[in-house]
């Protein structure tokens, strides 16, 4: 997904790589281009953005494929999160064109707030242009921002990045702004020999006491959940000396933390629905099915996962067999015993009944003595029944005693009423409070599948189906959320094979449970397979260091072991600079080299505002920082015009580099260079040598 405050294009040009085959023709270490992509490449006149150079640097072959290679013509549509982008960038433009003494928090949450009303209401508006609106129709007609939750996530992380500016300007009003949204141009290359201009924008430029400051807003999060001893956080919200879990089930000490880096990312997707984001660089420990039957454990980063993906993935699928390679399920988490309003067999009970907000309990008759022996072991007020509609159903109510509030208080005073969910206290309590919780939750609404030795829970509410899921994880288990559309609601499903333990109390249904079948297998049941890997478009990235001994972590939402960082602690003394940050230093660049003879001003540095995270990174636009950019571009113009004059694209194999892989590119499959791949400094070499011959 693209970053959030970036703005930019939605969807791409399509590769066909059976027509780019056609097109090129192998001449050694190099393709023969057809005549109209080599007219493309003419440099004379020809315009390229920041954006569009890192793409260069990343890979040339993927640069030029993705901008010339023949595919079919696409509107330009916005994805969610470049329309965000959008969005955040026109309110903090209007925000910092203000006068000073109205750039207060309360304004800018004013201005959001009246952005946001003429986004919903639509139409060409004061703070909004029809680029946006259009976009925002597209996004509803897509379904992307068509149901209240998706409409709710868009707002909240536009609101988020927008107010996030406030983290680093704590007084607005004392910044001297000099421009917003600004263009620079500028010529790149050898009067005569071929030159290009480059245009880009400048989110924000500001006049210090030592030189101009270039502002670029980054917005995507680095919001992979991270669930800790007592809830949850995010990959950007920790710090050295907080405390996550271990596959263990106990607490683990964080005692490093990685830069924020911009590597090339894959989406990892397992059977049981999960997914995780990381980058190329990341460890994992997994575990590969031979054909004999063997097991072999390996830890490797994701590049050499994805290459063991794809070379397994095609002689699996032949065989109707999914691809053997699996991570191992934690074991349950070990966690202190807690104190809770609410018994947690008895919660469970209430909350599976998902038909009441009332403080009573509704069974059938033909579980009723038993669930009432239940309620009155979990309950120490008075407990009454009456006879319901139909006859043969039975409703339990939960009255008060002397020293216990009826339920229906305790269950409003903990936001219960209306609001059926399982309270994070609970999801991190200790592991018999847990398991009491599921069986008070099977019991009221569970069932079991003999068949596939399956339990199944079956809920209306979205939410507590999340929790379920949840919860299963917590225990070990790996549970799967089905979603069955109905005529009048929605059907959640949650069912998980449970390992070591039985998910009922209730004696009709816990008798169902064969030992012998929730025992099956605990090597197989314990794991997720992974089903899908697939190169996404660069996010944000971080990484942590934990104290445990197998040096495994918890991390996604269904809690996925995963590995220490890959790079640390060589990755505190690597150059920030890296080639995703290049644009800004290019705008640095076109903007000091705009300046007249006069203007004495330096542009002092160029900086990052990751908004929904708060993070600021800060680069000095030395002299030296500046040639290097100058280099790269250079470079760049040497190259398009060399592959101009020539008729061909040059793929010279060069040195492995984690850093820019080749499974990084669209055009993988039809590459020769596979798994070859290039840092900055070589492709300067690399591209001075060609022209130098």
């Amino acid at each position: 997904m693209p970053d959030a405050i970036s703005g930019g294009a939605g969807k791409s040009r399509g590769l066909d790589p059976d027509r780019i085959v056609e097109s090129l023709r192998p001449r050694g270490d190099e393709y023969e281009l057809p005549k109209e992509w080599a007219e493309c490449l003419s440099v004379n006149g020809r315009r390229e953005s920041p954006s569009s150079i890192v793409s260069f640097l990343s890979c040339p072959m993927k640069w030029y494929l993705e901008r010339y290679a023949p595919g079919p013509d696409e509107p330009d549509y916005p994805s969610i999160w470049s329309l965000i982008g959008t969005f955040v960038h026109r309110v903090l433009e209007t925000y910092y064109n203000e006068p000073p003494h109205l750039r207060t928090p309360e304004h800018l949450e004013s201005l959001f707030e009246t952005a946001w009303r003429e986004l919903v209401q639509g139409g060409e508006t004061p703070l909004l242009d029809s680029e946006i609106h259009r976009g925002w129709n597209y996004l509803k007609e897509s379904g992307d921002v068509r149901t209240p939750k998706q409409i709710g996530f868009f707002r909240s992380r536009a609101k988020t990045s927008a107010l996030g500016v406030l983290a680093f300007d704590s007084d607005p009003a004392e910044i001297d702004v000099i421009a917003t949204e600004s263009w620079v141009s500028g010529e790149v290359g050898e009067q005569g020999a071929g030159q290009i201009r480059i245009n880009g924008k400048i989110d924000r430029l500001d006049r210090g006491p030592f030189g101009e400051d270039v502002v670029d807003y980054k917005g995507l999060a680095i919001d992979t959940p991270i669930p800790t001893p007592t809830g949850w956080t995010t990959m950007a919200a920790l710090q050295v000396g907080d405390r996550v879990l271990g596959t263990n089930g106990k607490p683990v000490l964080v005692t490093k933390k990685s830069q924020i880096h911009h590597r090339p990312c894959y989406q990892i997707t397992f059977l049981d629905g999960s997914s995780v984001i990381c980058d190329n660089v990341h460890l994992w420990e997994v575990d590969e099915s031979t054909p004999s039957g063997n097991i072999v454990r390996n830890v490797t980063d994701t590049d050499s996962l994805y290459r063991a993906f794809r070379r397994l993935a095609e002689d699996w699928r032949l065989h109707s067999i999914m691809t053997p390679l699996t991570i191992r399920n934690p074991l349950p988490l070990q966690l202190p015993a807690v104190e809770l309003p609410i018994d947690p067999w008895l919660l469970g009970a209430w909350l599976g009944n998902d038909t009441n907000n009332e403080g009573m309990i509704t069974t059938s008759s033909v579980d009723y003595e038993d669930m009432l022996v239940l309620i009155k072991e979990s309950w120490q007020g008075d407990v009454s029944d009456y006879p319901g509609i139909p006859p043969e159903t039975h409703y339990i109510y939960l009255g008060p005693s002397e020293d216990t509030p009826q339920l229906a208080n305790l269950l409003e005073a903990n936001n219960l009423i209306e609001n059926r969910h399982i309270p994070s206290r609970y999801l991190r309590s200790s592991q018999a409070q847990r398991l009491s919780l599921l069986q008070g939750l099977m019991d009221a609404n569970g069932s079991w599948h003999s068949l596939p030795c399956r339990a199944v829970f079956v809920t209306t509410n979205p939410n507590l189906a999340d929790n379920v899921r949840e919860l299963v994880v917590t225990l070990g288990g790996t549970p799967y959320l089905h979603k069955q559309p109905c005529t009048d609601k929605t059907s959640y499903t949650v069912e998980f094979k449970p390992v070591g333990f039985s998910p009922f109390r209730l004696p009709r249904k816990a008798s169902l449970v064969d030992d012998l079948c929730s025992n099956e297998q605990p090597e197989l049941v314990l794991r997720r397979t992974i089903i899908s890997m697939k190169p996404i478009d660069s996010v944000p990235t971080q990484c942590i260091q934990v104290d445990s001994s197998d040096s495994l972590y918890l991390a996604g939402p269904l809690m996925v072991p995963t590995h220490n960082t890959g790079r640390a602690p060589q990755d505190e003394d690597v150059d920030p600079f890296a080639i995703k940050n290049i644009p800004v230093g290019i705008y640095a660049l076109l903007r000091q080299g705009a300046k007249s003879e006069n203007d004495l001003v330096p542009v002092r540095s160029v900086q990052l505002f990751y908004l929904y995270d708060s993070v600021r990174i800060v680069f000095k636009a030395s002299p030296e920082r500046m040639a290097v950019v100058t280099q790269l571009l250079e470079s760049v113009v040497k190259w398009m015009a060399n592959a101009a004059d020539k008729g061909c694209l040059t793929i010279s194999p060069a040195k492995a580099s984690s850093e820019y892989p080749c499974c990084w590119c669209p055009a993988i499959d039809i590459c020769p260079a596979w798994n070859e791949s290039h840092s900055v400094d070589e492709m300067i070499e690399l591209m001075t040598a060609e022209h130098s011959e």
